[in-house]
């Protein structure tokens, strides 16, 4: 239902003092393949913890000033095992609220189409 992205909102600014964000989305990098650590995060986005994250994100600044994000291995992390981090319930509440409006136009449009059966 919703694409294979997340974003992370960077410490670093622009030279104009706005937001930076990251997304490793269509970048061939395997971030976005890192899951969270709750167990079901959109029925509560606090989440009933499921595994201790183990990993975290580090921000470097590169000699030019550029922020690059990267995903590190907080200990050591089995071959079989999974990569956690911790979202946030920040991004759960946003992903719950983009759900619902989801369901709901969904239901609306189903509506829509019921009503024109009886035409």
């Amino acid at each position: 239902m919703f694409p294979e992205a997340y974003v992370v909102r960077l410490q670093t600014r622009d030279m104009h003092g706005a937001e930076l964000f990251a997304c490793a989305s269509g970048s061939g990098c395997p971030a976005h393949r890192v899951n969270d650590m709750r167990k079901d995060p959109l029925r509560n986005p606090r989440g009933e913890p499921g595994e201790a994250p183990n990993c975290q994100f580090a921000e470097v600044l590169s000699a030019d000033g550029r922020p690059t994000l990267y995903i590190l291995a907080s200990k050591d992390i089995p071959a079989d095992a999974e990569c956690l981090l911790d979202y946030g319930e920040r991004y759960w509440r946003h992903h719950k609220l983009m759900l619902d409006q989801f369901l709901a136009a969904a239901g609306a449009f189903q509506g829509g189409l019921a009503g024109l059966s009886r035409l």
